[in-house]
């Protein structure tokens, strides 16, 4: 009783702050808000097709951006800090220039959207 108690309290968190599928265009410009706050300079911000699974889709961005360490650390933290969880994945870094300040930054940016008539089906 109280395993399913946690989980049905994570879920419903989890639907709280989940973007609908059709909220997800806003999620993506917040994204390149906070890369523009941070400091970055995106070099690459490419959604790739959706992937609708039984309850969520998940949205796949490759995503390349320049800067400083601190730069790109502050863009990454402010990732972690949407009410929203990103998935970030294939993470590389290196240097663009002779003294290593500038970087490079390569990744794959997954949000997660709900599939509203789905959650309900599922739910019930």
């Amino acid at each position: 009783r109280l395993r399913e108690a946690q989980v049905e309290q994570v879920s419903v968190a989890w639907r709280q702050n989940t973007p609908d599928v059709g909220e997800v265009g806003r999620v993506l410009s917040n994204i390149t808000v906070h890369a523009r706050k941070s400091g970055v300079t995106l070099q690459k911000f490419d959604p790739e097709p959706q992937v609708h699974l039984q309850t969520v889709a998940q949205q796949p961005i490759a995503v390349a951006l320049e800067g400083d360490f601190e730069e790109i650390f502050d863009f990454l933290h402010r990732l972690e800090t949407l009410p929203h969880r990103v998935w970030i994945s294939n993470l590389t870094l290196s240097p663009t220039s002779e003294d290593g300040q500038t970087l490079r930054a390569e990744m794959t940016l997954t949000i997660f959207a709900d599939l509203d008539e789905n959650s309900a089906q599922a739910k019930s």
